[in-house]
């Protein structure tokens, strides 16, 4: 029994410190509306994320197949991340056409100064071998990454967050990803 408590209390503190260090990096953060918001992948996690600015009455776009030009009239962007082969196919593009089209869009971002938001809301099912590729791809170059984990999830995002220095925080639920994003834009 004091084994278990003892792991508890070690697990919570580190927890505490995680945490802690995430609220201190996000605080450097400075994102404006309005927010260009587009899916890489083509999974439908990006109309979640609609309605959660909608809620939040941050101005934004969704343009699920967003090109480079569009960052012209966008102060930030939120990717958010997850394949779908069904979602490609109805989009009428390949995965190559998608990790082009994000590489432009990364790199458009990037020579604008336009901040990075990575969002991961669709759990196991968007971190399979399928989405690796443009996981990666925008962990590389996100400034932060908001996301919902599960226990079984949380050692695949503290690698990201560390291999990448990225600040981050979870919600274990999508719609408590809300307070996440409008902290993100007070």
């Amino acid at each position: 029994m004091n084994k278990i408590i003892i792991n508890c209390l070690v697990a919570l503190t580190m927890m505490f410190f995680t945490v802690t260090a995430s609220a201190a990096e996000w605080g450097k953060l400075s994102l404006k509306a309005p927010v260009l918001i587009t899916s890489i992948g083509q999974s439908p996690d990006a109309l979640m994320v609609k309605v959660l600015m909608m809620r939040n009455r941050i101005k934004f776009t969704l343009d699920n197949l967003a090109k480079p030009e569009m960052l012209n009239n966008h102060q930030s962007v939120i990717m958010v991340v997850g394949y779908s082969g069904k979602g490609l196919g109805a989009a009428g593009i390949s995965k190559e056409q998608e990790i082009e089209r994000t590489k432009a869009l990364i790199a458009a971002a990037k020579a604008k100064n336009i901040p990075i938001v990575m969002a991961h809301i669709g759990g196991k099912a968007r971190l399979g071998p399928s989405s690796q590729v443009l996981v990666k791809l925008v962990a590389e170059n996100a400034d932060c990454l908001v996301y919902v984990t599960r226990p079984e999830l949380e050692p695949v995002f503290a690698k990201m967050i560390k291999d990448h220095g990225l600040a981050a925080k979870s919600a274990k639920k999508i719609s408590k990803t809300g307070p996440i994003f409008k902290e993100l834009y007070q």
